[in-house]
């Protein structure tokens, strides 16, 4: 089959990839950030059964009362964890997000679709297929639905995602198509968190929809279209260099253009009761309705010139504009950017060498920047390390989404905000993968208990170490764990666990003369105490509310998977231990409480040649 090697760089920093052979197998996937890797045609159902929407299969991840709800990611990402520079971070996890866009290269059609339900806890259906117009050109197309309903009053979740993707490959491999389109739309019915915690001393779970909350009207609705491609042509080609089979490279030259658009709306829509009145008149808010919205636009468009020197080295650099909008009912700010960025990597034997450098020279972002480099080392086939070091400074106002209008005026008083960041991976048989990671940053911005931005001075450090491991004791029995210590400066502000913890335990079997293969295990997450956030609905996102410790929560599942030849059924007894051995303490922010225990079945099916 054809191959096509493609490369890209994306959002704010610089993104690497390697254009290693490709073997012809029949099933092979990427994301515009890896290169190609083997589907899994075995078909293991322990890949299987994610704990999230986005397919996770991590536990540590605090949800807020039912599937498609806020999420409160309890080990820091600095991606997650910028706070204002993203539109509704709490349902990061609900979107199907750049890095998750696949791009596929099969020699017959492929389909596969998912069904979950847990009651009116949670229905999730996602379908996708994919197939090559011919060995140089492929598609997929997915959808997901999603509806779900929380144990308390006016709580309901609902949310449609679907993305098409393709990428294509002339047939003298000159030139290189890779795209996509995604639209995403969430409706979710708010009612504000409880009004007292006392619901888990004085109630019982067939109390739950009698419970008090702060209000039972009010909805949000957000939606969000990103747009994607990317054109390269090679220019020059010559034979550069061959391998020890005899295999030859060729070193290319050429140019390309890329453009990025995504656009953002978010609105909030609610009348007022008399009891409504207190909640929102200690924000600032109108005694009567809210009805707001704000919406942001971005849109790159730059073009490059690329050199693959040999198989061992790629150089990128290019140049474009990027512009953003910012708008509500009664303000529209508009900022236009220019921006210089370079990429390089370049392999020596069993070393590889990454850096990238990002510039914003003039514009409403003149100043900001972003520089990072990375090396990373092979010794044998079971070990390896890595180690980079990044740095970045960024104009809040330029990237401010979050801003309703009825909320503060128009804020470019703030500074710019710097990060720094290093870190090191090293992998080791039995052990593991051990990983360190430090940040500085500097300026970070917060939603206050008044639901109004504010700037922190002064740094913010935090040190991260994190043990992951996967071991077989037995030819049938896999465990695996992941362990995280965070030590943060200022807890006040970055309100994050010192520890947290998940691990699974589980054993694989065959039954009736190995037509059905079965895996049956129990999984747990942990997470010690902290100062918990609060959530409004009203913008979509977490502030720093003046709330007491959460934490210290253990919370179990156990579950099984059936497959039949291309059939995997799964069976999930969720957050089973919620209320049990978590003492009545089990929230995911200031008055919202994880999922009681329930029931999950789901079906995966998938049809391939």
């Amino acid at each position: 089959m054809a191959f096509c090697a493609v490369f890209s760089g994306l959002s704010l920093q610089a993104q690497f990839q390697w254009p290693e052979p490709i073997p012809s197998v029949a099933f092979q996937y990427r994301t515009l950030q890896s290169d190609f890797k083997m589907l899994d045609t075995a078909f293991r159902p322990e890949l299987y059964g994610g704990f999230a929407f986005d397919e996770s299969t991590s536990r540590l991840r605090l949800e807020a009362g039912n599937l498609g709800a806020p999420v409160f990611e309890p080990i820091y990402n600095p991606m997650y964890h910028a706070y204002l520079h993203w539109g509704n971070y709490p349902f990061y996890h609900n979107r199907v997000r750049q890095e998750q866009v696949l791009f596929f290269k099969v020699t017959a059609p492929l389909t596969e679709a998912r069904y979950l339900q847990g009651y009116n806890r949670g229905q999730l259906f996602r379908i996708f297929h994919t197939q090559n117009i011919h060995s140089r050109w492929n598609f997929n197309l997915h959808w997901q639905r999603l509806n779900s309903e929380g144990f308390y009053p006016h709580m309901n979740t609902e949310r449609s995602n679907f993305t098409i993707s393709t990428d294509y490959c002339s047939p003298d491999k000159r030139y290189v198509f890779t795209g996509y389109y995604t639209y995403q739309r969430q409706l979710s019915n708010e009612n504000g968190g409880l009004r007292f915690d006392t619901v888990f001393t004085q109630n019982t779970r067939r109390d739950r929809p009698l419970v008090p909350v702060k209000f039972r009207e009010g909805r949000s609705v957000s939606s969000i279209q990103e747009a994607y491609f990317q054109h390269r042509y090679s220019l020059i080609s010559a034979i550069s260099d061959s391998d020890e089979t005899g295999r030859k490279y060729s070193s290319v030259t050429g140019i390309g253009h890329r453009m990025y658009y995504s656009g953002e709306k978010y609105q909030y829509i609610k009348s007022h009761r008399p009891d409504d009145t207190l909640y929102f008149r200690d924000f600032y808010y109108s005694f009567e309705k809210t009805d707001d919205s704000t919406a942001f636009i971005f849109f790159r468009n730059e073009a490059f010139l690329f050199a693959e020197l040999s198989k061992n080295a790629y150089a990128e650099a290019g140049a474009g504009f990027q512009h953003s909008l910012h708008g509500g009912r009664f303000h529209s700010r508009y900022f236009s950017q220019f921006r210089l960025y370079g990429d390089v990597s370049w392999k020596l034997n069993r070393l590889l060498l990454t850096a990238g450098i990002s510039h914003h020279p003039v514009g409403e972002a003149s100043g900001t920047s972003s520089l990072q480099a990375a090396a990373s080392i092979f010794w044998f086939k079971h070990y390896s390390a890595k180690a980079y070091i990044k740095n970045s400074v960024e104009a809040p106002h330029t990237f401010f989404v979050l801003h309703l209008s009825n909320l503060t005026a128009w804020n470019r008083t703030f500074s710019y905000i710097r990060y720094r960041e290093m870190g090191g991976t090293v992998e080791l048989p039995i052990v593991g993968t051990l990983e360190a990671k430090a940040w500085i940053n500097q300026g970070l911005l917060f939603i206050g208990d008044d639901l109004r931005p504010v700037q922190h001075q002064g740094p913010i450090s935090i040190a991260q170490f994190q043990w992951r491991t996967e071991y077989r004791p037995a030819k049938f029995l896999t465990y695996r764990h992941r362990i995280t210590n965070q030590q943060i400066s200022d807890r006040e502000v970055l309100r994050l666990p010192q520890w947290a913890a998940e691990a699974d335990v589980f054993a694989k079997f065959s039954l009736f003369r190995g037509n059905l293969s079965v895996i049956a295990g129990v999984g747990g997450m942990y997470v010690s105490r902290f100062k918990a956030m609060g959530y409004t609905p009203v913008l979509g996102t977490f502030y720093l509310a003046n709330s007491g410790l959460i934490g210290n929560t253990f919370i179990a599942d156990a579950f099984m998977h059936f497959q039949i030849k291309n059939a995997v059924i799964t069976v999930r007894y969720e957050n089973a231990t919620a209320g049990w051995l978590t003492p009545f303490n089990y929230f995911a922010a200031a008055g919202y409480p994880v999922a009681d225990p329930f029931l999950r079945v789901g079906i995966l099916w998938r049809f391939f040649n």
